[in-house]
């Protein structure tokens, strides 16, 4: 047994450290993740709950601070189910995993409920040899790894089942169970229809899919695959190579779609790969652009420099031209276009 009151002060005198190990964690793993959409947040179990911890009936600590193994937390949401395993992997790459007490927290084979992935992890002995982490040497954080669904369960399920001092009813266990069981169906749901998307996605960057595929939505990833595809990169190096427009299409430039460009589309009513195509590829577009490069020209002391643009901008531009007087107003009400080629198309309509 232990002396309750010694191992209490002993962890709050300690806490300043358990905190900032907590932190450390969080800080690494957010780097682990930095280009994903997860939901990563952090905490150190406060002095009260762990006061609470070590007495709470079914516990039987003979040393409290080594054997709480969530001392410090880190949860990590995901989208979806696959995403689980590849963070799972990430995490088992760059840390040191406590085997024996890492689990998946799940209810029996036919039943629903709560589920997690719980791996106890703690720096490798090459990360603690360094002075300035060798203060967290022994120091263990459970990092929770579950889809938002998950989430969204067991924090229900937390706040009015797993504190609680009363038994809930059967009738109220019931319904809990039945949400639970809708919840991991639609998790189901979700997780197939983002393979069926991938598997879209992957078979358009094949340059015939995307001939065939012309009428499929749009959006960051099949705009992107459509304006890296052969068909895109060869016309623009023929309009680049055209000395009369004096125009050099950057090709190299990794393209980003910006929540702005897709609000352009939306404006311009292209929807389809289908209409994106008919604004690219509209005939009266070199006559347009020709005036624009023309009306560049007067402010550029050096005759030899080029009109440099890159895919993104110059699709912008495409599509401005291939819309309608009435498109093309709304498109200039609601800044759709950089100041600057706002100020060409003012002076090429003049």
């Amino acid at each position: 047994m232990f002396d309750k009151d010694k191992v209490v002060k002993e962890y709050k005198e300690n806490f300043p450290k358990f905190e900032e190990f907590t932190n450390e964690v969080k800080t690494r793993i957010e780097k682990l993740f930095k280009n994903s959409d997860y939901s990563i947040k952090a905490r150190t179990k406060s002095i009260d709950s762990f006061s609470e911890k070590i007495t709470r009936d079914g516990k039987n600590y003979t040393d409290p601070l080594i054997q709480i193994t969530d001392l410090s937390g880190v949860r990590i949401v995901v989208p979806s189910i696959d995403e689980i395993s590849k963070v799972e992997n990430k995490i088992r790459e760059n840390f040191k995993i406590d085997e024996i007490n890492s689990s998946t927290k799940k209810k029996n084979n036919d039943e629903f409920g709560y589920k997690s992935r719980h791996l106890i992890i703690s720096f490798d002995e090459t990360i603690t040899e360094s002075p300035m982490f060798s203060k967290y040497k022994g120091l263990k954080c459970e990092i929770q790894i579950r889809t938002f669904l998950e989430h969204a369960w067991a924090s229900i399920e937390h706040r009015i089942n797993y504190k609680s001092s009363k038994k809930l009813p059967d009738e109220t266990v019931r319904r809990l169970n039945s949400i639970s069981a809708l919840l991991e169906l639609a998790d189901r749901e979700f997780q197939s229809i983002l393979s069926e998307y991938d598997s879209l996605v992957n078979e358009l960057k094949n340059d015939e899919n995307i001939e065939e595929n012309k009428k499929i939505p749009l959006n960051s990833d099949t705009v992107k695959i459509y304006l890296e595809s052969r068909e895109i990169s060869e016309f623009y190096k023929k309009l680049s190579n055209k000395e009369i427009y004096k125009l050099n299409i950057d090709l190299k430039k990794e393209i980003f779609l910006s929540m702005q460009f897709f609000k352009l589309l939306k404006v311009a009513d292209i929807n389809t790969l289908s209409q994106l195509k008919d604004a690219i590829f509209d005939s009266s577009f070199e006559n347009n652009i020709e005036k624009i490069i023309k009306i560049w020209e007067v402010g550029v002391t050096n005759k030899n420099l080029k009109f440099v643009l890159d895919r993104v901008s110059f699709v912008r531009w495409q599509i401005y031209f291939h819309s309608s007087n009435e498109n093309k107003k709304k498109i200039l009400e609601n800044s759709l276009l950089t100041e600057n080629m706002k100020n060409l198309i003012h002076q090429s309509e003049q």
